[in-house]
């Protein structure tokens, strides 16, 4: 996802923003539609890592900065207020996925997912209108000079780390649950109270981000992030302890999205 967003900037530039989501759309969906016919490892990694990695960029990519083009005031908030819907939308898979695994087939939750994807993907990418022609946004693949400033090494290294956390927090809680003896479900529940707190926490961030610095309230939210898995998730030997952690992590997790703010 990460790898290809220079060339994603670079056809961004060149095609616009619609065409750029159609590829994502396309790449996505393809990509899921692909994983329900796999019958070998190597196949999976294909379709589901790099073909979806790749959709994923485009669309991510695609995307982040159409919000910022439409506000002087309360940036922080309106940009929080999107990266909410990650949230919420991954507790909806969270658990979706999982009865559509038990109840149909993991293949036909591949290609229902993927019909879903694609209607809403479309959906949104078709209402979506970026300033661009107003604006002239410098859109460079790899601007180098970047990398001279120390005030952006300091925010890319921040941002390595905390999608490095936020990866590692929410697609371990699930594993975790079913470490304790739990059932598949209850994993799934777990990642969907986690997503939910994702939901509620972003804006509550976003909000007091433009009260109080966009710097200050995000490192407070790293922060907190850091203490509640070391005194909550590390020492979880209960059910309840993670629901716990799910919520109150969820909450200050991956505030990553805020990056786009501080860069300025």
């Amino acid at each position: 996802m990460t790898f290809i967003a220079p060339l994603v900037t670079h056809i961004g530039k060149r095609f616009g923003t619609h065409p750029t989501l159609a590829v994502g759309i396309i790449l996505e969906t393809a990509a899921l539609i692909g994983s329900s016919y796999t019958t070998n490892v190597w196949q999976l990694f294909l379709a589901q890592g790099l073909c979806f990695g790749w959709g994923c960029s485009f669309l991510y990519v695609g995307a982040i900065g159409i919000v910022l083009q439409w506000f002087d005031k309360r940036r922080s908030y309106a940009t929080a207020l999107a990266a909410a819907g990650s949230g919420i939308g991954g507790m909806c898979w969270s658990l979706g996925t999982q009865a559509m695994i038990q109840d149909i087939s993991l293949p036909w939750a591949f290609r229902i997912t993927a019909v879903v994807t694609c209607v809403m993907n479309t959906v949104c990418a078709f209402f979506m209108r970026d300033r661009n022609q107003q604006i002239v946004p410098n859109q460079k693949a790899f601007d180098l000079n970047l990398l001279k400033r120390p005030e952006m090494l300091l925010i890319i290294g921040w941002a390595s780390f905390s999608t490095l956390g936020y990866t590692m927090i929410l697609f371990s809680l699930p594993d975790n649950t079913l470490k304790l003896g739990l059932t598949i479900r209850d994993g799934a529940i777990t990642g969907a109270l986690a997503n939910l707190g994702m939901g509620i926490g972003r804006p509550i961030v976003g909000f007091f981000s433009d009260r109080v610095g966009r710097l200050n309230m995000v490192t407070g939210a790293t922060f907190l992030c850091a203490l509640y898995s070391l005194s909550i998730w590390t020492s979880a030997a209960s059910y309840g302890q993670l629901l716990v952690f799910s919520i109150l992590g969820g909450t200050v997790l991956g505030t990553w999205w805020a990056v786009s703010q501080c860069a300025e």
